[in-house]
């Protein structure tokens, strides 16, 4: 499993690099300062007739505005959530100890084993 995840990310991480050299630098800067007609706009007139702050508002309208990157970034939140709580489950689990604890070792005094504490001899 951790091979498969650690191949998810190192190709999604060439496909963004990969993307992201392929532009001239002026044209990679300009891109994402305005958004096109249209995109999202529905929903930031929505977000604006509601009765919340005004910072939150364009909060809300942003991800309609992209939803695949919304839904890409949502989709990996909940699986960080999830597989982040099965491991503190894991943990918190009484059966699965981490750290086991010996016996004492038996209690020897300066002329060895206490007289008091020596077995019955047979």
């Amino acid at each position: 499993m951790i091979d498969g995840v650690l191949g998810l990310v190192a190709v999604t991480a060439w496909a963004s690099a990969w993307r992201a050299g392929r532009p001239r630098t002026v044209d990679a800067l300009a891109v994402g300062r305005t958004t096109s007609v249209g995109r999202g706009r529905w929903a930031a007139r929505l977000a604006g007739r509601l009765p919340l702050p005004q910072p939150v508002a364009p909060g809300l309208a942003r991800p309609c505005a992209r939803p695949a990157r919304a839904l890409a970034t949502g989709t990996a939140v909940l699986f960080g959530a999830s597989s982040s709580l099965g491991e503190v489950m894991k943990a918190k689990a009484h059966d699965a100890a981490d750290v086991v604890v010996p016996e004492p070792p038996p209690d020897f005094g300066p002329q060895g084993l206490d007289p008091e504490k020596q077995p019955p001899s047979t």
